[in-house]
């Protein structure tokens, strides 16, 4: 029988304030003006690895409203990052943060849904 896909809460933290690069890297400088970053991390068991998730707050949008996200994936004993959620997708994020599906299809803030890319298998 297949596991039921959970929503599980991620914390998304303030990294960064007021600046043009991203220090994890997860957006280009190009992405990046003069803007506040929060960021969270949720480690998947299956697929193994690391999904870390970031929002731009300020500039263009406040919190709670609506601000651009990425997700990207990083398989256990790798540094290639996959993307989940490239940035054209906004989501709010409320208080704590956001919720992954644990099976890594989607991500929602404010209980608005937002399709996540398939991750591609490194064959």
């Amino acid at each position: 029988m297949a596991e039921t896909a959970l929503w599980v809460p991620v914390k998304l933290t303030r990294i960064a304030r007021n600046v043009d690069h991203d220090p994890k890297g997860i957006w280009p400088d190009s992405d990046v003006p003069r803007t506040d970053i929060l960021y969270g991390e949720y480690q998947s068991a299956k697929p193994r690895g690391t999904v870390a998730i970031s929002m731009l707050i300020g500039g263009v949008c406040d919190s709670p409203s609506e601000c651009p996200v990425r997700a990207v994936f990083v398989p256990k004993g790798s540094t290639t990052k996959h993307d989940l959620a490239d940035g054209s997708d906004q989501v709010c994020a409320s208080g704590d943060g956001i919720e992954l599906k644990t099976d890594l299809t989607a991500l929602r803030g404010c209980n608005m849904p937002v399709k996540l890319n398939p991750i591609k298998s490194a064959h």
